[in-house]
C-alpha cells in the first residue's frame, strides 16, 4: 500500500472487479475463492490491454509499469511475481504488444474505433475482421477487409465504417433488446492469424459454459502440444500443473475454432504431469495427463 493511505492494491484491483465484471468483491471471495483469484488475476490485464489500445488513440507516446517484478509476495504493481514468474497480467496484457497487434478503442456515442499496428519490418497485406457475438460464440454479424499494413505504421479504422451500417456495437443507445455481447477483431495474413482483439459488451466476464470441451494431446520434438475445442467461448483459457510452461496462455477459445497450446515441460520432474484445462468462465476444472513416450 502507498505510504499513509488507508486502501491497498487489493482494495484497488476490487473496485474494478465491481465496475467492470459486475461482481460482488466480498461475497465472490467468501463464496468461490478460486473463482475470485481467476477473474481477479485475469482483470488486471485486460485493463492494462484497454489502457493501452486508450493510450494509442489519443496521441500519447508511453506507458509506465511501475514495477517489472513484485517486490513482496501478494498484490503488487509487477507483470512477474516476487520469484521472476510472469503473472497472467503479463501474459494477457503482452498480446497487445506484439510486433504485429489489432486493438479496440473507445468512441462514446460514436461506437469502436480499431487500430491495426505494424511495428515489424515487413509490409503486410492483412485481412481484417469483425465479428458481432452473442455471450455463448454464436456469430451473429460478421465481415472483413483488406488492408495494407505498411511497415512501422498503423491503420485506424471504425467498426461500424467497416459493418456499413449502424449497429450499436457498445449498446449506448439501447434501441431494443441488447443482441451481441462480444465484439472481435482480427488480423489475418494467407489465412493466418496474427492479433486479435475482444469487447465485452456488458461486463467484462462471460457466464459459465454448458457445452463438451473436447481435449487432445501430442508430442513432438520433446514438447507438448495440446488442441482445446469447445461449444462456447472459453475466456482466458490456460492448462495449470506442476513442471509445465504453457508458451501462450490465457487465450479465448471460439465454438468450432480449436486452439493449440504448445507445453513446454521440466524433464526433471518425471514422464507424467498432471495438469488441467481452466478458464474464468469454466466451473469445474477438466484434469487430463500429459506422458512423455518411452
Amino acid at each position: 500500500r502507498d505510504s499513509g493511505t488507508g486502501w491497498d492494491f487489493d482494495d484497488i484491483r476490487d473496485h474494478y472487479l465491481r465496475a467492470l465484471m459486475a461482481q460482488d468483491p466480498v461475497n465472490l471471495r467468501a463464496q468461490d475463492s478460486a473463482r475470485y483469484y481467476a477473474y481477479s488475476q485475469c482483470l488486471t490485464g485486460m485493463l492494462m490491454q484497454r489502457a493501452f489500445w486508450e493510450m494509442c488513440a489519443h496521441g500519447t507516446h508511453g506507458a509506465l509499469v511501475w514495477f517489472l517484478r513484485d517486490i513482496a509476495p501478494g498484490a503488487g504493481w509487477g507483470l512477474l511475481d516476487v520469484n521472476g514468474v510472469p503473472k497472467p497480467v503479463a501474459h494477457i496484457a503482452s498480446q497487445a504488444w506484439s510486433s504485429v497487434a489489432i486493438g479496440m478503442h473507445d468512441k462514446g456515442m460514436n461506437g469502436l474505433g480499431l487500430i491495426c499496428r505494424n511495428d515489424s519490418t515487413e509490409d503486410i497485406d492483412a485481412i481484417v475482421t469483425v465479428d458481432l457475438m452473442s455471450a455463448s460464440g454464436v456469430t451473429l454479424f460478421s465481415t472483413q477487409e483488406a488492408v495494407a499494413m505498411e511497415a512501422r505504421g498503423r491503420v485506424n479504422m471504425d467498426v461500424e465504417g467497416m459493418l456499413g451500417m449502424f449497429a450499436d456495437v457498445q449498446y449506448r443507445y439501447r434501441f431494443g433488446p441488447q443482441a451481441h455481447h462480444i465484439v472481435r477483431a482480427r488480423i489475418l495474413e494467407e489465412g493466418v492469424l496474427l492479433s486479435e482483439d475482444q469487447w465485452h459488451v456488458g461486463p467484462w466476464c462471460l457466464p459459465d459454459i454448458t457445452g463438451a470441451v473436447d481435449v487432445s494431446t501430442t508430442y513432438t520434438d520433446g514438447r507438448f502440444f495440446v488442441e482445446i475445442e469447445a461449444q462456447e467461448i472459453l475466456q482466458h483459457a490456460t492448462i495449470l500443473g506442476q513442471g509445465i510452461d504453457v508458451v501462450e496462455p490465457y487465450k479465448y477459445v471460439y465454438p468450432g475454432e480449436p486452439h493449440t497450446f504448445e507445453v513446454l515441460f521440466d524433464p526433471d520432474r518425471g514422464e507424467n504431469f498432471y495438469c488441467s484445462i481452466d478458464a474464468t468462465n469454466l466451473s469445474t476444472p477438466i484434469n487430463f495427463t500429459l506422458r512423455v513416450p518411452s
